[in-house]
């Protein structure tokens, strides 16, 4: 393989219109993900709040729509 084909892949991965799994091990970004895909006329702020709120609780981590009381 070339350079070339490798730039190639690249940009043939970034402008796929398919969403990529986050591993586990980044759960706040899973987070955020998961609440503007409910919440689209949020903003960042309100994600954030919203995912402190979450991980100070004991269980899942996972984005719930009850996680919007903290706003």
């Amino acid at each position: 393989m070339t350079y070339s084909d490798a730039l190639r892949a690249y940009h043939d991965i970034q402008n796929s219109k398919e969403k990529r799994e986050i591993a586990e091990q980044f759960q706040y970004n899973q987070y955020i993900r998961e609440f503007f895909n409910d919440n689209k006329n949020r903003t960042l702020d309100d994600a954030v709040k919203c995912w402190k709120y979450k991980k100070s609780l004991k269980g899942s981590n996972c984005y719930e729509k009850t996680d919007l009381v903290v706003l």
